[in-house]
């Protein structure tokens, strides 16, 4: 239940839902024939809706996050205990393919498999799950192995 809850309720309060929620409400304005107030609501919502949908924003936003934390050159990481690979990265190959799909978030696995390989740290903990409505046979763990295999990234299969 908590799986679901996770993943349903959190987009509910994200900007997209409130614009929408303004939306309704002025929606419920106009037919109440508070028209200038609904007319007012309703495209000021629509404006803020389009606004921040634009890649401009977006692109600024990533660009604030990505400046607070600048990215170091490999000589400059110290080694650690264990390296914290963290999953949505791969999901298991949908018919006819037979590699597993990598997605948005597989330059984790990469960087990952560059300190593994560079002695940053002696041990790789994998974290991920599959989803309950997921139907796929293989944990993400075991198709990072499988990859990093291929890859020739890890020392012993």
């Amino acid at each position: 239940m908590y799986a679901y809850a996770s993943k349903l309720i959190p987009p509910l309060f994200m900007p997209l839902a409130a614009l929408l929620l303004l939306c309704l409400v002025a929606l419920i304005l106009i037919h109440r024939g508070k028209t200038t107030a609904g007319t007012v609501l309703m495209l000021s919502s629509l404006v803020l809706l389009c606004g921040l949908s634009t890649p401009y924003v977006a692109t600024g936003l990533y660009y604030t996050l990505e400046r607070q934390y600048p990215v170091k050159k490999l000589a400059e990481i110290p080694k650690g205990d264990c390296l914290v690979l963290l999953g949505g990265a791969l999901a298991a190959a949908l018919s006819p393919r037979v590699d597993p799909d990598m997605g948005e978030a597989v330059d984790r696995l990469y960087k990952a498999a560059q300190l593994y390989k560079n002695h940053k740290a002696p041990w790789v903990v994998v974290s991920g799950v599959n989803q309950q409505w997921a139907d796929l046979v293989l944990f993400e763990g075991n198709l990072i192995k499988t990859i990093w295999v291929k890859w020739e990234f890890q020392e012993q299969a």
